[in-house]
């Protein structure tokens, strides 16, 4: 009886270490074959001469002339990890990068104007799933600045 119980034991112990490799050889070769997708982001400004000169003013009273376009973006709903590169330097006309996930991943993509200071200027953010397809994002100057000029009585 008591050999019978050994034997049990020793089978028992020989399946779940069995079990376990398994899994984790099955989970570390869908990994390895989970299929990527390139996104690409590209940027592209429009009247490049007036944008890189033109003075904004953000909603905060910071004045500045932007200097680069940064994009910044990571995978999944939280978004941690994020990886922040220049994508257009001042006085070029467009840039792009490519964003290599896996395929079907949730990407958070940030695009800003940041100034010399890194002060961002403006900024447009976007999450979508990356199945290999190109994102294209336009900047340009506003078409037209005013006085804001008011009638009143005082």
């Amino acid at each position: 009886m008591r050999n019978i119980i050994k034997l049990t034991f020793i089978l028992f112990v020989a399946l779940f270490i069995s079990t376990t490799q398994s899994s984790v050889e099955a989970a570390a070769n869908e990994q390895a074959t989970a299929p990527k997708a390139n996104m690409t982001v590209k940027v592209n400004i429009d009247q490049p001469e007036i944008f890189w000169n033109y003075t904004f003013l953000t909603k905060d009273a910071n004045l500045g002339k932007p200097a680069n376009i940064k994009l910044a973006w990571s995978v999944g709903e939280t978004g941690a990890k994020e990886k922040t590169e220049v994508v257009v330097n001042a006085g070029k006309s467009a840039g792009q990068l490519t964003i290599v996930t896996e395929k079907g991943d949730l990407v958070n993509i940030r695009v800003s104007v940041c100034d010399a200071k890194n002060t961002k200027l403006g900024y447009i953010g976007l999450q979508v799933r990356n199945n290999g397809q190109t994102e294209s994002v336009s900047m340009s100057p506003p078409e037209f600045t005013e006085p804001n000029i008011n009638w009143g009585n005082v």
